[in-house]
């Protein structure tokens, strides 16, 4: 080949095109850790929370510790796009001075694919551990109450005021948060509203809303609204929940992802800063359950259930016990809700990343570079038996969230 064209720069262009195209993964916290070189794929390391104190009240103070909380970030696979074409279309695409024809045939489309599939990605692991929810299924994501909902929610758990706060929709709800404006606003000024991003203002004071994915979508037989009972006591520590009075759905599972809010009457989800209207302690199913049988069946939970005045627990996710306790009693009132579309409501901090390096492939020619929270690396060989060239482009990174700054919003 002529031209092989391998340089930072295009690298750069590469890395421009992907943060183009990213929504969520722009709004992430990122890292920049100094300790990931050199981990595999499943290796993890802990990434440190803000810390927790306690206060008291009066002239004599007592000495409170702070808590300090971490969580793990893991190395994920590499996301890779690979083209193949012969060496004079690739001198082609590599030809011209600038670049151009490199990227309108193989930058942009391949930084688009790769983008897609890393979003994708990550929204499904960060739904594995949200556990924060609103929002009413089957309503469509023509008016503000979904939004307002969700700001609520995090006032109520006093989520750090100083962080910004980002909404990000599926297509559809994206879609109809437009009607919305049409319906409100006239029509000059809703365009200059969508085109500008100032959406995300007028939709209650988050910062930003997109989306570029399709967010997951969960199904259950079981009719969303079932109320049923905590069918033995849940100690502190818990992670799972034993329920009955389900016999209408014997032989049914309640599969991943089913919220379980408690009745707030019973059991709230505590903060100190509690709105008008009590919340119920939230929790939601991480893995399909074994079948209900003779109405009862026993569910793995997020967050593990921790208890008003444990601070060393689940931050932002503790239970209290109308009437006091150390432990949930049993024949507690509880509502599942199975069936919806995901969209989210986060602030920053919630979804930590770090660049990670592949490392060098030896012996052909190519160029990494990490700008921006992207660590992107490009190979280009030739294969003479084929008379071809291909170009390999990888990124690779490290997440977690913090799921007491993410929330669900149904739909």
């Amino acid at each position: 080949m002529a031209n092989n064209f391998i340089t930072n720069s295009v690298v750069k262009r590469y890395i421009v095109w992907f943060k183009y195209n990213a929504t969520i993964y722009n709004t992430a916290y990122f890292c920049d850790s100094p300790y990931y070189k050199g981990q595999s794929v499943g290796e993890s390391y802990q990434i440190r929370k803000n810390g927790q104190i306690l206060s008291d009240r009066g002239y004599t103070s007592a000495v409170q510790n702070i808590v300090d909380r971490t969580f793990n970030v893991t190395v994920q696979e590499p996301f890779n796009v690979h083209t193949q074409i012969n060496p004079a279309e690739f001198d082609r695409a590599s030809g011209s001075a600038d670049g151009s024809s490199r990227i309108d045939r193989i930058i942009k489309p391949a930084s688009n694919e790769l983008v897609q599939k890393v979003e994708k990605e990550l929204i499904a692991r960060m739904d594995d551990t949200v556990y924060h929810a609103v929002g009413t299924p089957g309503a469509a994501m023509d008016s503000w109450g979904a939004f307002t909902a969700a700001k609520v929610l995090m006032d109520d758990y006093q989520f750090p005021a100083t962080e910004k706060s980002y909404l990000a929709l599926g297509p559809q709800a994206r879609n109809e948060v437009a009607g919305a404006f049409v319906n409100n606003y006239n029509q000059k000024k809703t365009g200059v509203i969508l085109n500008t991003g100032y959406i995300a203002e007028e939709m209650g004071g988050y910062n930003e809303i997109f989306a570029n994915t399709q967010m997951p979508f969960f199904s259950s037989v079981i009719t969303n609204g079932t109320t049923c009972q905590t069918a033995a006591v849940i100690a502190e520590g818990a992670s799972t929940i034993q329920l009955s009075g389900l016999g209408t759905y014997d032989g049914a599972i309640i599969p991943k992802g089913t919220c379980i809010e408690f009745d707030a009457t019973q059991v709230r989800g505590v903060t100190d800063n509690q709105s008008e209207t009590p919340r119920g302690f939230q929790c939601r199913v991480t893995a399909d359950s074994a079948a209900i049988a003779a109405g009862a069946v026993t569910v793995t939970v997020t967050p593990e259930i921790s208890l008003l005045g444990n601070v060393a627990k689940t931050p932002y996710a503790n239970a209290s016990v109308v009437g006091g306790g150390t432990e949930i009693p049993t024949a507690r009132d509880v509502t599942l809700i199975g069936t919806y579309k995901c969209n989210y409501a986060y602030m920053s901090p919630g979804i930590a990343l770090d660049p990670v390096s592949m490392g060098e492939m030896r012996g052909f020619p190519q160029a990494q570079h990490t700008e921006q929270g992207v660590y992107m690396t490009i190979v280009d060989w030739s294969s003479p038996n084929n008379w071809t060239a291909s170009t390999r482009i990888s990124t690779q990174q490290a997440w977690g969230f913090d799921p007491r700054l993410l929330v669900l919003v149904r739909t």
